[in-house]
């Protein structure tokens, strides 16, 4: 498995290495295909530097722009020769190539602009769901993959602030992925002290992502950080207050084995009535053999960033059974959120940032 995911970037840099060579002849031409897909790669080597993260939005797109305008070139060519009955000429291939990068430089330039800031103007989606159980009805906020990093602007987060006070949540849920620098980074740009004003009366509670693994490889365990922050976090535990449970799930991939849902669920009496609410990073679904007794009233999920920008929007359905929005896993009510932030590039074309709030009824 390991393999095949290593396989597939290195596959698409071949894919994307063989059309720079198009555009860029001459004796020199191998070397400036290879310093522009080392600049890919080079971007994420200095993920605290903000030159460098606006460096990386614009080759992360502007990549990936050029490699899905290069499928759809390669189709174009292979449909005339289809119809024609010989290859187009390398010189009339060469020129539409060029052509084809400059529609990519400016189409890129544009989506930059408009997807940064959509990214950072998150909307906040309201969802009316029924309970399984509980007699109270019950309001909670949930927001995933905040992705902290040089351009996550301190005015996004005193909004966030701002609008958790004024919706008044009685508990607040986070799905994971918080940021993409250390603990000395964050606390520099001022993110502890705003981060500490998110609470809620009934807590704010968390579980870790994928980054969280990735941080503590890269830059020490931020988990602390988020504890010593006023989150509650959850590792493969249960918490119950009045009015409700709620399991943290350890993210699939950590680290760190993950117990089976049936086991997390010993954690809750068969006998409590209280709605019980599992956050899982990744929405996976259940394997049957970790099917619980009792079914969650809902799961919470994040991860997928519904694709995030076009034209990966389209291609993440193909990847996740629910990408986005309300939905139901294995028999199991599941939510996955699209984030309120972005990994990679800060830019949302076809997707969007959100903080969603769930009103619960009896």
């Amino acid at each position: 498995m390991i393999f095949f995911f290593l396989l597939i970037p290195l596959l698409a840099l071949a894919y994307l290495y063989k059309h720079f060579r198009v555009l860029f002849t001459g004796k020199n031409g191998r070397l400036i295909s290879l310093l522009i897909l080392a600049s890919l790669l080079s971007t994420f080597l200095f993920l605290s530097f903000t030159i460098f993260a606006i460096l990386r939005t614009l080759v992360v797109v502007g990549i990936s722009n050029y490699f899905f305008a290069c499928v759809l070139l390669d189709l174009g060519t292979f449909v005339y020769w289809i119809i024609k009955r010989h290859p187009i000429n390398g010189v009339k291939y060469r020129k539409i190539s060029l052509i084809t990068m400059t529609v990519v430089v400016i189409g890129t330039l544009f989506m930059v602009t408009l997807g940064m800031y959509k990214n950072n103007n998150y909307e906040i989606r309201e969802e009316k769901i029924s309970l399984q159980h509980g007699d109270h009805p019950l309001r909670i906020a949930f927001f995933s993959d905040m992705h902290l990093d040089p351009l996550f602007p301190r005015s996004k987060m005193k909004r966030l602030i701002h609008d958790l006070d004024s919706l008044k949540p009685d508990a607040i849920f986070f799905g994971g992925d918080l940021a993409d620098m250390g603990a000395e980074e964050l606390d520099a740009r001022g993110f502890d002290t705003l981060f500490h004003k998110i609470r809620a009366p009934l807590g704010f509670w968390g579980v870790e992502g994928n980054h969280e693994g990735y941080n503590t490889a890269l830059k020490g365990n931020p988990i602390p950080w988020m504890r010593n922050n006023g989150m509650t976090w959850l590792f493969d535990s249960t918490a119950c207050t009045s009015l409700f449970c709620v399991t943290g799930r350890v993210d699939l991939h950590s680290a760190t084995p993950r117990l089976p849902l049936n086991i997390l669920e010993k954690d809750i009496s068969p006998t409590d009535l209280r709605p019980w609410f599992v956050l899982d990073h990744r929405p996976n679904g259940l394997l049957q053999e970790e099917r619980p007794t009792r079914i969650p009233d809902l799961v919470l999920s994040g991860h997928t960033h519904a694709g995030q920008f076009f034209p990966w929007t389209w291609v993440i359905g193909l990847v996740w059974k629910l990408s986005e929005g309300y939905g139901v896993l294995d028999g199991i009510p599941w939510f996955v959120s699209s984030g309120i932030g972005s990994w990679g590039a800060p830019v949302r074309i076809g997707s969007k940032t959100e903080l969603v709030i769930f009103d619960f009824s009896p």
